[in-house]
């Protein structure tokens, strides 16, 4: 069986990085094959009908006619590094987490539909459970990856001290997320196609009827916003992939 992924930088951790990785997770190479692309800041935004410097769109078409089975992993990046990015350098203060959801749902399902591929054999993943537990290095973080070297050296602290009034915090970080994934699976049952995630693996509820905040052994202790690469990661979502196509993971990948 053979599985094409496509996604965001998130998404890398569904592939195998060739024969040793695939061997040390288990994977029944003569049973299944991983492959595709995760493309580095694609994002759902640039599924809208412009031209896309990263062609996402173009790869991912190209490559239907070779996939038996199909899984789109977008959303991390527009809603916990796009959304500042028009709220701080685009100055759209109309922008609100609850207004961008629908609105990155509905450019998604218009490119999923112009895909034409088969319901039953698409799954798309949902968004993980936020890294940015701690305030200072959620607004370094930000600052570095939103101003970038388009925005000159002596605008960067009129930047950062906009985009410190504009954090949204752990909370409604992953409030924002989880409504993301909510709409997603909704509209995955009305368009028969499947739908994932591992959040409750990787979560955890300090307070039984709270809200859940992502377990510490998968946050990075690096400067960076992807959760931790680990087997145990990546063996989560490949059970959780294969789940989704109703398929029983111990026919694919050793114990």
């Amino acid at each position: 069986m053979r599985i094409l992924v496509f996604g965001d930088s998130h998404s890398r951790h569904l592939l195998p990085n060739g024969a040793v990785m695939a061997e040390r997770l288990g994977i029944r190479g003569k049973k299944l094959t991983i492959e595709g692309e995760a493309i580095i800041a694609s994002s759902i935004a640039g599924f809208r009908p412009k031209a896309s410097t990263l062609q996402t769109k173009e790869i991912i078409r190209a490559a239907l006619p070779q996939a038996q089975y199909l899984m789109l992993g977008f959303g991390q990046v527009d809603l916990e590094l796009g959304y500042y990015y028009r709220r701080v350098i685009k100055e759209d203060q109309t922008l609100t987490p609850e207004s961008y959801v629908p609105w990155l749902i509905d450019i998604y399902m218009e490119f999923i539909a112009s895909m034409d591929f088969p319901a039953e054999r698409l799954a798309v993943k949902g968004c993980h459970l936020t890294v940015f537990s701690n305030r200072r290095f959620t607004t370094r973080y930000l600052k570095r990856i939103i101003t970038g070297e388009k925005i000159p050296e002596d605008q960067h602290a009129a930047y950062a001290k906009r985009l410190d009034a504009e954090v949204l915090g752990e909370a409604r970080t992953n409030a924002m997320l989880m409504e993301f994934n909510a709409q997603l699976m909704a509209r995955a049952a009305e368009g028969k196609f499947r739908y994932f995630d591992i959040n409750e693996e990787i979560g955890m509820r300090p307070k039984p009827s709270g809200p859940a905040v992502l377990r510490p052994g998968f946050a990075p202790s690096a400067f960076d916003h992807h959760l931790v690469d680990s087997l145990a990661l990546r063996r989560a979502y490949l059970r959780a992939l294969l789940k989704s196509f109703d398929l029983k993971p111990k026919d694919y990948l050793k114990t």
